[in-house]
């Protein structure tokens, strides 16, 4: 019996993405029998149709000539297997990607891609950054993985600080690169010989953090200087406040936070930023005080339904990049208005939302709390990530230390 294989696009609507778009994959037949390939490209169906009209324009036209070039690819794979099976055609198929990939920037853009079709859209801009400092320090439109040497990344360490880019940025753009390089071990595309990170090679800048906590007098201050009721600053406040009582909570988190989480004396939650490190996450309780639940009473959402939203910063089921734009958003406002009533109350420090979660830590350290409690209410896997956010004691504690060497 002679066999036939043909190719044909598709869009694959068993994986409806968040921005409502599915990927389109290539459909290779073999004797009624079909596989669906990656091409790294999602649309939705009306620009599906589009890409594949009679006489497709812009965008479309380029998104077309790519994929007729992937099946042109495929097809000649395809003439030129006998027999043909499925196993050999991807192997073959995917060889040539993973060798369009052999440089540092194309690797980036791969990765890229696939943390967005994830919806991490932070990281996802995060390695964009790096790939783009990167770039301009090279001027060059590739870079091979051997060319990346510990004197390659010195050099670039240099040019990043007379730019007037702090360490801390360095170290960020960095450990990108680094993942990029251990990636391209992984799939074998670079000598693990020439790795260039690491002891007598070359270390990334970590410098210490900056310490973000305030005092506990300062944060009374903050709580009890009045504000209008129902006023848009003090809406705010009481953002801030609500992650300071709960256990440090980021902005996404309480902004994600619905009535479900919420139950009698406890908030229950997993955070955002570590599930999809670790499916297993331990969730994070915390318990309801006065100062909580009066926040919640003030400004929670009505009716209190179980798919409901506490807070009035989401609505209905948004994408990641909606979610992140407003998160983003109300970040900005409670920087903005916390700045603003510190100058007002006489709270001579630099107060943002991570104020909150470093000053929660503090002030637990301070009241006797131990390491491994502290880790836990904040939701960290290591307790090393906890010793990072304590600030260093007081000045008052300094100097009480420094007398006792001397109290003979």
């Amino acid at each position: 019996m002679k066999t036939t294989t043909t190719t044909q696009y598709a869009l694959d609507k068993r994986r409806k993405r968040k921005d409502g778009t599915y990927p389109i994959k290539l459909r290779v037949t073999n004797n009624r029998d079909d596989r669906r390939y990656a091409t790294g490209l999602n649309a939705t169906q009306e620009e599906f149709d589009k890409i594949f009209s009679p006489r497709p324009r812009g965008d479309y036209k380029d998104i077309r000539l790519k994929l007729d070039e992937q099946e042109n690819r495929a097809r000649e794979i395809i003439n030129n297997l006998h027999p043909f099976t499925f196993e050999v055609f991807k192997d073959t198929f995917f060889k040539h990607e993973k060798t369009t990939n052999n440089e540092v920037f194309a690797l980036f853009d791969k990765y890229i891609q696939g943390l967005e079709e994830q919806d991490r859209i932070g990281n996802a801009n995060s390695y964009r950054n790096a790939k783009n400092s990167i770039h301009s320090f090279t001027r060059k439109k590739s870079l091979p993985f051997h060319s990346v040497t510990p004197l390659f990344l010195q050099k670039y360490e240099d040019w990043m600080v007379r730019s007037g880019k702090s360490l801390t940025t360095v170290g960020i753009y960095l450990r990108s690169l680094r993942r990029i390089i251990n990636l391209a071990q992984k799939e074998g595309l670079a000598d693990p010989t020439n790795y260039p990170f690491g002891t007598d090679k070359y270390e990334i800048p970590s410098p210490g953090n900056t310490k973000k906590a305030i005092e506990l007098q300062d944060i009374k201050k903050l709580y009890e200087y009045p504000l209008p009721e129902n006023s848009s600053r003090a809406y705010l406040r009481d953002l801030w406040f609500f992650s300071y009582f709960c256990n440090g909570i980021n902005m996404k988190d309480i902004a994600l936070l619905r009535y479900s989480n919420l139950d009698k004396d406890t908030i229950t939650f997993r955070r955002q930023k570590t599930r999809r490190k670790n499916r297993n996450s331990k969730p994070i309780i915390i318990s309801v005080t006065e100062p909580v639940q009066k926040i919640i009473d003030r400004w929670g959402n009505i009716p209190e339904s179980y798919d409901t939203f506490i807070f009035d910063i989401l609505e209905g089921n948004p994408a990641e990049k909606e979610i992140k734009s407003k998160v983003n958003n109300m970040v900005k406002r409670v920087n903005k208005a916390m700045q603003w009533l510190a100058s007002e109350a006489g709270v001579d420090e630099h107060i943002s939302t991570y104020t909150a979660r470093h000053s929660c830590a503090t002030v637990l350290k301070q009241s006797g709390a131990s390491i491994e409690y502290i880790s836990e209410a904040l939701g960290h896997s290591d307790v090393r990530t906890t010793e990072n956010y304590l600030s260093s004691f007081n000045e008052d504690t300094r100097k009480e230390m420094a007398k006792r060497l001397s109290n003979f």
